[in-house]
């Protein structure tokens, strides 16, 4: 397996059931939705592991890292979001097709940052992930939820605010960039 196949291979599947379980979802079936989900993470996974156990670790296309440990954090990222969806198929409430999408979304999203070598991809990685977590706070449709999901979005886009402050900041006084 080469590197950048180490790379994107376990991360386009992660969208690829992403992409299939909202389809499911507009299809008004819920349960396939998330098992879809939950199948394309598994696998997702076991590949991100083979990489981890077969590929020496090198720069993918000069912004990512994978290969040997770089990959074992997509394995774990994957290997959770998978046990998060097949947890889910056992819970009796209705409403919660979105659920497969947007796991299988946030754990792309997590595994490109964990590989990321650069500054603004870590930054568009980590606000993904944050987007689909507010939408998953949101996502059980009572009062609390979406107070609590509100709550989260404006505590998250005033960390958003002073992250982007600091890096600007640390890039002026020449810290980061040379």
């Amino acid at each position: 397996m080469s590197l950048e196949l180490a790379f994107a291979t376990p991360v386009g599947l992660a969208l690829l059931g992403a992409v299939l379980s909202l389809a499911a979802e507009a299809a008004d079936r819920e349960r396939l939705s998330i098992a879809v989900s939950s199948i394309a993470l598994a696998v997702a996974a076991v590949i991100a592991l083979v990489g981890a156990a077969t590929v020496a670790p090198g720069a993918v296309w000069g912004v990512f890292v994978s290969g040997a440990g770089y990959s074992m954090a997509a394995f774990v990222v994957m290997a959770l979001g998978a046990l998060a969806c097949i947890a889910s198929l056992s819970s009796p409430e209705k409403g919660r097709a979105a659920l497969g999408g947007l796991v299988s979304i946030s754990a792309a999203a997590l595994a490109v940052l964990a590989a990321s070598n650069d500054i603004i991809v870590m930054v568009v990685a980590l606000e993904t992930a944050a987007v689909t977590g507010y939408a998953l706070v949101a996502l059980a449709r009572t009062p609390r939820a979406s107070e609590a999901a509100m709550k989260y979005f404006v505590q998250g886009a005033i960390a958003t605010a002073l992250l982007v402050l600091g890096i600007a900041v640390a890039v002026l006084a020449g810290v980061l960039l040379p």
